[in-house]
């Protein structure tokens, strides 16, 4: 059995910590950030006019630019992980659905980019409360 679960969660595990839902909430929002410094930087060492510098300029800008509007769908994406946790449904796929569909409803508003980092970052998100508290996100026990 893996200890990193899909869908189900121990309903029987012990509460998720604040400290540990807020930490992850805050790295899950700045995240982009310092993929975009490294991006800027692979950006900055191919800097000849090629198009892979352009590229990777323009992602770099985006990331870094990303947490001014991605609170707008950590926040209510986290509340929702946290309840679907209680019940029992925290695995790092709810997590990646919630962020999916989140993006999906965000992007009629801030437009395609939302969908595109929402996902990869509803699972660094499930993957930060991971690391914080392990227990508040083990597996069922085998029947």
């Amino acid at each position: 059995m893996t200890t990193w679960p899909a869908w189900q969660t121990d309903p029987e595990a012990p509460r998720l910590r604040v400290r540990s839902l807020l930490g992850a909430i805050v790295l899950a929002w700045i995240s982009p950030m310092g993929l975009g410094v490294v991006l800027l930087a692979l950006s900055n060492t191919l800097a000849d006019a090629s198009e892979a510098h352009l590229n990777l300029g323009i992602a770099a800008i985006l990331s870094f630019y990303a947490p001014m509007f991605s609170w707008i769908g950590v926040l209510p994406a986290a509340l929702l992980h946290w309840g679907a946790l209680r019940n029992g449904y925290g695995g790092w796929a709810t997590a990646l659905v919630i962020g999916l569909l989140l993006g999906l409803i965000l992007s009629s508003y801030l437009g395609p980019l939302a969908a595109i980092f929402a996902p990869p970052i509803a699972i660094f998100y499930w993957w930060v409360l991971k690391l914080f508290d392990p227990q508040a996100l083990r597996p069922p026990p085998a029947t």
